[in-house]
């Protein structure tokens, strides 16, 4: 059970209500994988951010426009000791942002965006690295990157809980 999560893009933080991401891979007839893993599109809902706070909507707004961040989810165990869950991303482009607001459930403001990443790290000392081949990009670079980008964050000892 998660019970805080956070967001660290572009040297803020924000507060995660839900996230989800998944990975598949095309099945034949007898249930074997016929194709490469597929995925890198991340879900990302959090509280709307007022006036002040673009960040978002300049990242929809401009097509071209790469992040990298990181996302870390508090979790406990079945021996109620906390634990973390990180998913760090990178080359990833905003594809979808939506604001979501009704003053009859008594809820805040959401907003809720769509990353569709070329590199997504699940972990951080044996993590697991998914790659989406792109045209005309280095995946090498990029992986170093994203390491440079982790190493970096870890070094500023930045704790989001």
């Amino acid at each position: 059970m998660a019970l805080h999560g956070s967001l660290k893009i572009g040297g803020r933080t924000y507060g995660v209500v839900e996230c989800h991401y998944e990975f598949s891979q095309m099945i034949d007839e007898t249930g074997k994988p016929s194709s490469r893993p597929q995925g890198g599109e991340i879900w990302i809902t959090m509280p709307s951010t007022n006036d002040d706070d673009m960040f978002f909507y300049n990242w929809m707004f401009h097509k071209s426009e790469v992040k990298a961040g990181i996302l870390r989810f508090c979790i406990y165990t079945n021996d109620n000791k906390p634990s973390y869950k990180t998913v760090s991303f990178a080359n990833a482009y905003c594809t979808t942002l939506k604001d979501y607001f009704n003053d009859q459930d008594g809820k805040l403001m959401y907003t809720t965006i769509k990353i569709s990443a070329q590199i997504i790290r699940i972990g951080t000392m044996n993590a697991a690295v998914f790659m989406n081949t792109w045209t005309n990009d280095s995946v090498e670079m990029l992986s170093s990157n994203l390491e440079d980008f982790i190493r970096g964050t870890i070094a500023e000892n930045i704790k989001p809980f």
